[in-house]
């Protein structure tokens, strides 16, 4: 998808309780959508739960442009959203320029998931990992920058 050089974007984790979890829409980019490329950002979800619209299974719009082109609010329901549904063990990849985000956990039931994300390599990472990297990690004979 990204055709050349990357590196890790971020990693983080979600667990929506009951009643909460609606994220505003968003692209992994922090930019507009650009479905025909070029791309510089893949996200993976990892569904450790399984993921049902009652639980609030992650939505998805694929729209070119800038989302404000389509809604005024981002956490407002869009007709054409979809809900990304899968049982536990499922990996989802999926292009950074897609609009998403989390959704309502209306059941309570466990929604749990892993986002690992990664960036072409010109581009800053949302998370900078150098920073948190350990002396003796960086000195290791094995250990290529």
């Amino acid at each position: 998808m990204l055709k050349r050089p990357f590196k890790l974007h971020s990693l983080n984790g979600n667990d929506p309780l009951k009643g909460s979890g609606l994220q505003p829409l968003h692209s992994d980019t922090g930019q507009e959508c650009i479905p025909s490329g070029p791309y510089h950002v893949v996200n993976s979800m990892w569904m450790l739960d399984d993921f049902t619209a009652e639980n609030g299974a992650t939505r998805n719009h694929l729209k070119a442009g800038r989302l404000g082109n389509y809604v005024e609010d981002g956490l407002a329901d869009h007709p054409e959203h979809i809900h990304l549904l899968g049982k536990a063990g499922t990996i989802a990849i999926f292009n950074g320029n897609v609009w998403n985000s989390s959704y309502i956990n209306r059941s309570g039931a466990k929604r749990r998931t892993l986002h690992c994300a990664f960036i072409a390599r010109e581009y800053k990472q949302q998370t900078d990992q150098r920073q948190y990297l350990r002396t003796e990690t960086a000195a290791r004979p094995d250990y290529r920058p």
